[in-house]
């Protein structure tokens, strides 16, 4: 359904920074502390799914949980579904992914997809086969990746959780708004656009607030709709 979807709910909310000097830098979060958000996820007007993200610290890691459902229905029947359970491992100081967990159930099939670290990079196993990703890339849960989004744009690559593929892409920062209406909630954002470098095609529309909290997401659905994760209170 989604073409290159926004598996995690925007982590750097919880998490702030992309390397943090120490672990009380990360959004006031101590070691044992843990935090949760919260999105609902829109098609059309229709609420057609719940995006939720717990994140849990220690001395050392930073452990993510991410878990989505998506029912899309049609005359009363369920015309696709999707079931998403992720798990990251986040060494702190540096910041840097140590492991990576997935499993997407959707209407098509299964993918699982695990990343570890490799010799230069990453190991990335989709069912069974394996392929290489760089030491920089970017799964599309965003965890860290507050540090990519400023008034520049930059080149990045991305690695989609729900599928394994590697996406050559660049971030735009597109505006400042003052009037950003999210759950009846009007806030200050920053808006910016992720696009395949190969085709241009916009990936991912996205804002974040003056607390570096990621308020909405928009993505780009197989079919041509637009799908908008919106943060619940």
């Amino acid at each position: 359904m989604i073409t290159t979807p926004l598996t995690a709910a925007i982590l750097w909310a919880a998490l702030g920074a992309s390397a943090p000097a120490d672990i009380q830098d990360v959004a006031g979060l101590t070691p044992a502390d843990s935090t949760q958000l919260h999105y609902k996820i829109y098609r059309k007007g229709k609420t057609i799914g719940d995006h939720r993200v717990s994140v849990r610290l220690d001395e050392a890691h930073a452990f993510v949980d991410i878990n989505f459902s998506i029912r899309v229905k049609f005359l009363g029947i369920t015309a696709f579904r999707m079931d998403h359970q992720a798990s990251e491992r986040w060494k702190l100081l540096p910041v840097a992914l140590e492991a990576m967990s997935a499993t997407t159930d959707r209407s098509s099939g299964t993918f699982v997809v695990e990343v570890g670290e490799g010799e230069e990079g990453y190991d990335v196993v989709v069912n069974g086969e394996t392929s290489e990703a760089p030491q920089q890339v970017m799964p599309t849960s965003f965890t860290f990746a507050r540090h990519l989004f400023d008034t520049s744009d930059k080149d990045v690559v991305l690695l989609d959780t729900l599928s394994g593929i590697l996406l050559p892409s660049r971030i735009h920062y597109r505006k400042f708004d003052e009037d950003l209406d999210v759950e009846g909630v009007l806030g200050t954002v920053n808006y910016y656009e992720i696009t395949r470098r190969d085709t241009g095609e916009i990936t991912h529309r996205i804002w974040y607030d003056e607390g570096d909290a990621f308020v909405q997401v928009g993505l780009t659905t197989k079919d041509g709709h637009y799908v908008e994760y919106r943060r619940q209170a």
